[in-house]
């Protein structure tokens, strides 16, 4: 099978079939069906090739998170202040100021390895707190200060950004390659930064390309006696706080189906997954509405909070779909042996409620001309609006369902104030 789309099959990705001649494009076509059709016993395996260092926080307790990459001896990280920390599910919070960092001069094996490449991949799978970290917080950073450094990967508001010191660039790494505003957000993140030998440097957020430039230079100019630090600067000027899913770091440059790979595969393995989904995505209601929330993960339990508070094993446990009888912030998130095991998911459901907290009527050009239960407890509903609101009383809701065509109504009906009717065409 060609690499190029072995690769993209891997990575579960419906893409780059250009790279197969096209004097075969309809049989490779059948034969892709025909694989889609096929299930999948696993997600997509990491890419490990080039690694350097690997960090899944899979420790659960302590104060040494470990190196697991088996890239020569380990490069594990010490946290200075294990009470501005809280141990997650294959994760790690930084909740307060602190510093977790390498010893002094303990990365030299990186420095090699980096520089006889001339490549590099930053990688890391975060959650920030917020989007609005006060100035320029370091993630990921292999430096002496904000001033001299390797390379950092930076939040700036809700922007990502990467410098890398080279010998056309300045040694703090100036000027960055910067995503655009609004890249950065507080939900669970899959950034990667990558430098090829030619200088072709990329972000990636969750397996898009964000930004892109020409970064030139040799990075033999990079200095071994700098710290490997997450979290700040080793000085403590830069302190940022978010959970920390997975870092690595490669000597190369991962191509465009590397990352995306890697984001395919996803945290299964750190024992971390995706948010809940919950159904529908909030909005604007006149009435009380069911609320679903769904998980992938087996076994695992779902706790939720109506108030957009984060949810705790003392908030409400999801045990099957609920009405949301007025308006609310919900967030949701998977919980397993007493621990958060994913990211939270939120969002805004609006009770507006009937005109004057009236009865709710539906009608329906579809429908039939049998009378319409109140307050939605059948919908049979009247094909006529104007046989509707004949039989609704001052303050109540006539709501237009399904395909409706042009329903002008009647002056009286359009000018009745007591009567909140919804969805109807205009008067001609």
């Amino acid at each position: 099978m060609n690499r190029c789309y072995k690769r993209a099959l891997i990575a579960g990705i419906v893409r780059n079939f250009m790279c197969v001649s096209r004097r075969y494009s309809g049989m490779i076509g059948a034969f892709v069906l025909f694989l889609s059709l096929l299930p999948l016993s696993a997600g997509a395996s990491r890419v490990s090739e080039g690694l350097q260092a690997l960090y899944t926080y899979s420790e659960g307790t302590g104060a040494i998170v470990h190196d697991v990459s088996g890239a020569g001896s380990p490069v594990d990280l010490a946290i200075e202040d294990v009470e501005a920390t809280a141990w997650l599910s294959g994760g790690l919070s930084v909740i307060g100021d602190t510093l977790i960092a390498s010893t002094a001069a303990s990365f030299t094996r990186m420095v090699d390895a980096v520089q006889a490449t001339n490549e590099l991949t930053i990688e890391a799978w975060i959650v920030p707190k917020d989007t609005m970290q006060p100035g320029l917080t370091s993630i990921v950073t292999f430096s002496e200060d904000e001033h001299a450094l390797n390379f950092t990967l930076s939040q700036k508001d809700s922007s990502y950004q990467v410098r890398v010191r080279s010998t056309d660039f300045a040694q703090n790494g100036m000027p960055p390659l910067e995503t655009q505003r609004g890249t950065l957000t507080s939900k669970l993140e899959h950034v990667v930064y990558t430098r090829s030998s030619s200088g072709k440097a990329i972000i990636y957020v969750n397996g898009i390309e964000q930004a892109r430039r020409d970064e030139r230079g040799e990075l033999s100019n990079w200095d071994n006696t700098y710290r490997f630090t997450l979290g700040n600067e080793v000085n403590g000027d830069s302190p940022w706080k978010g959970v920390y899913h997975l870092v690595a770091i490669y000597d190369r440059a991962l191509t465009e189906l590397d990352v995306q790979n890697n984001f395919a595969a996803g945290l299964q393995s750190t024992g971390f997954h995706s948010a809940p989904t919950i159904d529908p995505m909030g909005g604007v209601f006149s009435e009380p509405v069911l609320a679903t929330i769904r998980t992938p993960v087996s076994g695992a339990d779902i706790y939720f909070t109506l108030d957009g508070s984060e949810p705790t094993l003392e908030s409400s446990l999801y045990s099957g779909p609920f009405l949301v009888n007025e308006s609310a912030a919900l967030k949701a998130r998977i919980f397993s042996g007493g621990l958060p095991v994913s990211d939270a998911d939120s969002t805004n459901f609006v009770i507006t409620g009937a005109l004057n907290g009236g009865d709710v009527y539906y009608v329906s050009p579809n429908g039939d001309d049998s009378v319409l239960a109140v307050n939605n407890s059948a919908r049979t509903p009247w094909r006529h609006l104007e046989r509707a609101a004949l039989d609704a009383s001052d303050g109540d809701t006539i709501r237009i369902i399904g395909t409706t065509p042009d329903m002008p109504l009647r002056d009286s009906f359009y000018n009745n104030a007591n009567l909140n009717i919804e969805g109807a065409a205009p008067l001609a």
